[in-house]
C-alpha cells in the first residue's frame, strides 16, 4: 500500500514523535475547531477494487472511504496516537494477508 504524503521521504522516529506531540496552529486559518487529518492510502497493488477494501477495513474495524479510483481515503483524530496508528497498520496488513 502506499500512504500519500506531502513529504518524499519517510520520517525519522524523532519527526513521527515530534509530529504526533506538536501544538496545530496557523496564522491564516481559523483552525480551531479542526480536529482531523486525511491520509490517502493507494489500493492499486491488492486487487481490489474500492468497495471490497473499504469492505474488508471495516470488518476489521477501520472506518474509511473510497477517494478516486484505486484511492482510499482515511480520516483520523489528528491526536491520534502512535500506537493506535501502529494497531491500524496492523489490522490493515493481516487484513491483506
Amino acid at each position: 500500500m502506499d500512504f500519500r504524503s506531502d513529504t518524499v521521504t519517510k520520517p525519522a522516529p524523532e519527526m513521527c514523535r515530534a509530529m504526533f506531540d506538536a501544538e496545530v496552529g496557523d496564522d491564516v486559518y481559523d483552525v480551531a475547531g479542526v480536529e482531523t487529518n486525511i491520509v490517502l492510502c493507494d489500493i492499486h497493488g491488492t486487487g481490489l477494487s474500492n468497495d471490497e477494501f473499504v469492505a474488508r477495513l471495516k470488518e476489521a474495524g477501520i472506518l474509511a472511504s473510497p477517494f478516486d479510483d484505486g484511492v482510499i481515503r482515511f480520516v483520523t483524530h489528528r491526536k491520534i496516537t502512535a500506537d493506535s496508528m501502529q494497531t491500524a497498520s496492523e489490522r490493515m496488513r493481516r487484513m491483506l494477508s
